[in-house]
């Protein structure tokens, strides 16, 4: 299975994330420490203690959890500076959790990669022509200074490519079956409000959002 994200924002209100901004990078350690609440170090046994100092850790050594991002992670992303291979999943998540406290309107989907496929089929026989296939969205375009992380694919379109394409879907509904069309029409409807968020942005002082795209695969452990 894997997770289909779709953010309403600016491509440029995006990229400013990894400006080096010292007042995003406040709002993002703000955000994290709201996301991720601080945990005390682990009680260590006594009798470890004696072992060695080469085996001994500091008591208010910073703990380093899975997918969740540190301060040195935090400090990196928002200068744009190389993040380590081992951390791009907690980077990723971090950048999530931004959005989302900006916020700019984001769409979760549960679904498969032969689930996209099944979709833009159907789409493409109902008549949608294939530049606005979701694959389409997840085109490599975002041109961050954060890669992908494992089993994730990104990409944007302008905001009028995405108004194109949820009117390119809607006479194609009637023709999905039901469980695509299900997907389809959560997507147009959430699409709907487009000209809204356009109009919030404009008295904002932005410019229109773009659809910011992300699939990730999950995978399965035994």
């Amino acid at each position: 299975m894997g997770e289909l994200r779709l953010t309403a924002i600016g491509i440029g209100e995006l990229r400013a994330l990894f400006s080096g901004s010292p007042a995003i990078e406040e709002h993002l350690r703000s955000v994290a420490a709201h996301a991720w609440p601080p945990e005390p170090p682990p009680t260590r046994s006594p009798l470890l203690g004696k072992i060695g100092p080469l085996t001994r850790l500091p008591p208010d050594a910073p703990v380093v959890r899975p997918g969740v991002p540190t301060a040195a992670d935090i400090h990196d992303l928002a200068r744009g500076r190389f993040i380590k291979p081992d951390r791009l999943t907690a980077a990723w998540a971090l950048v999530r959790v931004w959005l989302d406290a900006c916020g700019w309107p984001t769409l979760s989907l549960a679904l498969d990669e032969p689930a996209i496929n099944d979709l833009d089929f159907e789409l493409a026989t109902g008549g949608v022509e294939t530049r606005y296939a979701l694959r389409r969205l997840l085109n490599d375009k975002l041109a961050l200074p954060l890669r992908n992380a494992p089993g994730q694919v990104t990409g944007y379109v302008p905001f009028d490519h995405a108004r194109a394409l949820r009117e390119a879907w809607r006479p194609a509904l009637a023709t999905l079956s039901p469980h695509n069309a299900t997907t389809a029409q959560h997507i147009v409807g959430w699409l709907g409000g487009l000209e809204s968020w356009a109009d919030y942005a404009h008295r904002a002082g932005l410019r229109a959002p773009d659809l910011i795209a992300s699939f990730t695969t999950v995978s399965r452990r035994s």
